[in-house]
This record gives C-alpha cells, sequence and structure tokens, in this order.
C-alpha cells in the first residue's frame, strides 16, 4: 500500500510528479486520449491519490500550462529588458514560443476544454495569475516600444494569444487531416507554427509602429 504524502515538501514532490507524468503522456497524445490512470501508474501512484491533488483532469492540466507559462513570461520580460527594436521583440517571442510546443499545445485547449470542468475557486485563482503576469510582462512591453499607449502591452499580449492558439491549431490537425497532407491541392493548409508566428508577429510589430494602431 503506497502511503500518504505527510509534510509541505513530501506533498510538492508527489504534486511534481503527477505533473511530470501528465507531461510526459500528453507530449505525444491528445488531452482526450491521456487518463488519470494513466497519469497515475506514469507517476508511481494510486488514481485516488492523484485526485487528492488535482479534482479533474481539466485542473491538472491546467495547473501543467500555468507552471510552462511562468517559465516562459519569465524568458521574454528577460528579453525585453535587454532592449532591440520592433523585430528583435517579434523574434523574441515567435522563437519563445516555438520552442514551448507543450505551453502552446495547451493554450489551444485553454478555452474550449481547460476552463470547462474547475471550480471557482480555481478559475479565479489561474484568471488572477494569468492576469498579473500579462500585465507586468505588457508593462515591459511599452518601454520597449513606446508608442504603445498604457495598457497597450497588455493588449497586444492578448492578440499574440490569440495567435497561438489558431496557428497551433492548424498545425496540428487531426489524424485523417494528417493522412491526407500529401494531396496536392491540400498543400495550403500545412502550417509551420514558427515560420507563420514569426511572419504574423512581425507585421504585427511593424504595425504598432504606426501611433492609430498602438492605442
Amino acid at each position: 500500500m503506497k502511503k500518504r504524502a505527510r509534510g509541505p515538501e513530501q506533498k510538492e514532490a508527489r504534486r511534481r510528479r503527477i505533473l511530470a507524468g501528465a507531461e510526459a503522456l500528453f507530449r505525444d497524445r491528445s488531452f482526450a486520449e491521456t487518463t488519470m490512470a494513466e497519469v497515475a501508474t506514469r507517476a508511481g501512484l494510486s488514481k485516488g491519490a492523484v485526485y487528492l491533488y488535482f479534482a479533474t483532469k481539466e485542473q491538472l492540466f491546467l495547473a501543467l500550462l500555468v507552471d510552462e507559462l511562468a517559465g516562459w513570461f519569465d524568458v521574454v520580460d528577460a528579453g525585453l529588458a535587454k532592449g532591440g527594436r520592433s523585430e528583435a521583440v517579434a523574434r523574441l517571442f515567435a522563437t519563445s514560443l516555438a520552442e514551448r510546443f507543450m505551453m502552446t499545445k495547451l493554450l489551444a485547449l485553454l478555452d474550449g476544454v481547460l476552463e470547462r470542468n474547475i471550480d471557482e475557486e480555481t478559475a479565479l485563482e489561474w484568471k488572477r495569475f494569468f492576469g498579473a503576469r500579462i500585465e507586468r510582462t505588457g508593462a515591459l512591453l511599452e518601454a520597449r516600444l513606446p508608442v504603445l499607449r498604457p495598457g497597450g502591452g497588455a493588449k497586444v499580449l492578448l492578440q499574440i494569444n490569440a495567435l497561438v492558439i489558431g496557428l497551433r491549431q492548424m498545425s496540428d490537425p487531426a489524424p485523417v487531416m494528417t493522412r491526407l497532407a500529401d494531396q496536392p491541392e491540400l498543400a495550403i493548409f500545412q502550417i509551420d507554427f514558427e515560420r507563420e508566428l514569426t511572419s504574423a508577429l512581425t507585421a504585427l510589430m511593424r504595425g504598432l509602429e504606426r501611433p492609430s494602431l498602438a492605442s
């Protein structure tokens, strides 16, 4: 029989094992294909133990997204502090996002899946975290691109979020579409995530240099 974790350190260690198990499984599977039972097995715990830490699968994967986003925001904040013009900012965002497949895959599920089966406390904690990081990084973006008005940086980050969600969904098609990818007439639907994101972000940042678009 597996012993229940007692102290805070043991509980956090188990929580990290659960998150690591979920990440390992989700990397090569869809959300629907990843089960809590498999996560528990991967973490070396019982299924019941996993539910002591995460009430639903959505709550578990939302916690994984929070971890991923925290690391990404730290990288972007450090990059913005180094300076650079709009095209350098576009490359910073595009490169850092392309390097985080797990995070962008989870973002693509956020509104339609991950926020659908969580309690109000979890939802409020999540939105407070996300909002605070958006505002913090948005302020750094405003310092880097003075044409942005106060609050404009946060709006740009939300626009980038929308781009990421759309391009990740398009670049990670359903299995039937993957099997049809070699059809010449379907070539237009083959999306390279990093290339298209870089192009879109470069256009966005250049557009922000026009004051009428930066408010």
